[in-house]
């Protein structure tokens, strides 16, 4: 045993250098976990958003959410109009102004509406996973 203060002879430094750096080594790949740990697979959180039907429009357009959201869709026209999707899967039925109502987006792909009584009016929403 040495006493403090003593010099270390020069070996037993680099074998004492070494086995510090390698328990390092050891710690740091540890906290940063591998390749192989199972990680979580990224997915959106559903949320909710406006659609807003002003001077004969809809917008914002394109519209992209996640499955689950929901949309409020709210006329500001003094026209009456709705949101259809043309496949069905949604309908606001007639909304006057000032008038909202609420969708919800259950099936990932691409939606497209128009509005029923104004059929020049479109609009697109994008629902991803």
């Amino acid at each position: 045993m040495r006493s403090p203060g003593s010099p270390v002879a020069p070996g037993r430094r680099a074998r004492a250098i070494g086995l510090a750096g390698a328990l390092g080594l050891s710690v740091v790949a540890g906290a940063c976990g591998s390749d192989s740990d199972p990680k979580p697979a990224a997915t959106a959180a559903p949320r909710t958003t406006s659609i807003t039907i002003e001077d004969f429009s809809f917008g914002p357009q394109p519209l992209e959410l996640p499955k689950g959201s929901v949309v409020t869709v709210t006329n500001m026209d003094d026209a009456v109009h709705t949101a259809t999707a043309d496949d069905d899967s949604f309908d606001t039925g007639e909304l006057g102004k000032g008038e909202s109502k609420d969708i919800t987006l259950s099936e990932e792909g691409e939606i497209a509406f128009h509005c029923h009584i104004h059929d020049y009016m479109t609009g697109v929403i994008r629902v991803t996973a």
